[in-house]
């Protein structure tokens, strides 16, 4: 068996005793958003907590508060049924939310480029 670093193990206690705490104590602190932002930071630590792609991140979570009013107000809005309307809007925003990051918008990136944790994706 492996045997663990220190570091590994201050990880495990900090991701095993602050996102259930977060969970307990947000309501209380008349957050709503709790379960979001424990979302943004495992994305943020999944990317290697690299400073220098904290902006493109931030823009990304900004993008997705417009993305999820879209889907939002596209489903209070719909005549249809509550699952239909549910299934087809994640799926279209979903699928479309794919593609343009994929697009990237900049010269140079193509979709191999992609880093999970800091490491080249196969």
């Amino acid at each position: 068996m492996k045997k663990l670093s220190a570091e590994t193990w201050i990880l495990a206690w900090c991701i095993a005793v602050f996102p259930p705490i977060w969970a307990v104590l947000a309501p209380y602190l008349n957050v709503d958003v709790g379960a979001v932002a424990l979302i943004c930071a495992g994305l943020y630590v999944t990317n290697g907590n690299k400073l220098v792609d904290a902006p493109k991140i931030t823009i990304g979570f900004l993008l997705g508060d417009l993305w999820g009013w879209l889907a939002v107000n596209a489903m209070q809005n719909s005549s249809w049924n509550a699952e239909v309307t549910t299934f087809m809007t994640l799926f279209l925003l979903g699928g479309a939310a794919v593609i343009i990051a994929a697009m990237r918008f900049t010269e140079g990136h193509t979709s191999n480029d992609i880093n999970f944790a800091g490491r080249k994706s196969s």
